[in-house]
């Protein structure tokens, strides 16, 4: 019983094997009637997968950043530009392409030659018109046609109009193979003072000043024609003459300069007058005029008693003036002469003055910094006759202005 078991399951097992067989050929078979069938309509065979695609290898980044100068253990200098090294032909070219102040790198023979070699620099020359500078001594130069022009002083670039222009820094051995060629000419430069603005705070006069403004300049001791603009009749308000001396030549940055300038009250006043208020440090004005004796009626009305002299009206036993009498004598003085300025006093003076002294070289510096260069300056005055307004109190603005 047990053996017919065992038989019957391996037969039933060949049976289902045959029959797994039958089907998969059957299929199969009928598989390639229908492919065989579909004629030009048969769909396309799906595409195989696509493999994995491989990462491209990236090169490995250069141990040195671009700009850089490098170099082993012999003379050549490579620069770093795009990860790779590039050959410097010469010093010329180095300090024409502006490296003496770059990084500079010494690499180990192995580390250098692992850098990627590029293409040889060109040859470069220091272009004209450069401005250059020692790298070991304060000596600046210009550059033209390879040659070196000293620069004497900052001022002579300002003069050329060439201040704004940066100095390159080369190495002592480039400087060693450019011509020397004296020092750089200055220009002469041209400039125009002008006094622009004239705020009034105070009067010099009781109503109004009657103001004119003077203007003169000396170059290397050498004066101009004066400027003169009577103003007329100014009160307290803000005024733009804008009154002007021009062509003011410098010839050079060493040569001296002296810029007059005064505002004055007096609508009568002399061209001399002018220049010497405008050449007093402390302001100018005319000695007041002796007034008529009679201004001082306190001296004939209460005469003053020698000392000693016998006793009287208004004295006392001495001699002496009593209080009141003295009194009365003073006070009236004052009155006559108060009226006799008020009347007829002369307020001709200064409200405002200056000198203005410098180099050249300092103008063009000023003027490098703004141009046209401005100034505001306050003038409190000089003391008024006695009848006239208070001291005066001026606001000057003036400019100059390289032509």
């Amino acid at each position: 019983m047990r053996h017919f078991g065992l038989f019957a399951l391996v037969t039933v097992s060949s049976t289902l094997a045959a029959c797994a067989a039958s089907t998969d050929a059957e299929s199969t078979s009928s598989n390639a009637s229908d492919i065989r069938g579909c004629g030009l309509d048969c769909p396309d065979p799906p595409p195989p997968p696509d493999p994995t695609p491989t990462p491209a290898p990236h090169p490995a980044p250069s141990p040195v950043r671009d700009g850089v100068v490098v170099k082993g253990s012999g003379p050549a200098l490579y620069l770093m530009q795009g990860g790779q090294r590039r050959y410097l032909p010469d010093m010329m070219t180095f300090d024409a392409m502006g490296l003496a102040t770059a990084q500079q790198t010494t690499l180990d023979d192995a580390a250098l030659n692992a850098l990627p070699l590029g293409a040889a620099l060109p040859h470069q020359d220091i272009a004209n018109g450069t401005i250059v500078r020692s790298a070991t001594t304060s000596a600046v130069y210009y550059v033209n046609g390879l040659r070196a022009q000293n620069v004497p002083a900052p001022a002579t670039l300002q003069s050329l109009g060439l201040g704004g222009r940066p100095i390159v820094t080369i190495t002592d051995a480039t400087l060693q193979t450019l011509p020397k060629d004296g020092d750089l000419p200055s220009a002469a430069s041209t400039f125009t003072f002008s006094l622009d603005t004239i705020n009034i705070h105070e009067l010099r006069a009781h109503t109004s000043d009657t103001d004119v403004v003077y203007i003169n300049a000396s170059v290397d001791g050498v004066w101009m024609n004066p400027t003169v603009v009577r103003l007329g009749d100014l009160g307290k308000a803000v005024y733009t003459p804008h009154v002007t001396l021009d062509n003011i030549v410098v010839p050079s940055p060493d040569a001296s300069v002296v810029i007059d300038y005064t505002v004055y009250n007096g609508g009568g006043v002399t061209n001399d007058t002018l220049q010497q208020a405008a050449l007093s440090a402390k302001g100018y004005a005319p000695a007041p005029a002796a007034g008529p004796t009679w201004l001082r009626p306190g001296d004939w009305l209460f005469p003053a008693t020698a000392p000693g002299a016998d006793g009287g009206a208004g004295q006392d036993r001495g001699g002496q003036d009593a209080w009141w009498t003295a009194f009365a004598r003073n006070g009236l003085n004052l009155l006559g002469t108060y009226l006799w300025g008020r009347l007829f006093a002369s307020c001709d003076g200064s409200v405002a003055w200056a000198q203005v002294s410098m180099k050249g070289s300092k103008m063009l510096d000023l003027v490098a910094t703004s141009n046209p260069y401005s100034v505001t300056s306050n003038f409190p005055g000089i003391d008024s006759a006695t009848g006239c307004g208070g001291n005066s109190n001026y606001d000057i603005s003036w400019s100059l202005t390289k032509r």
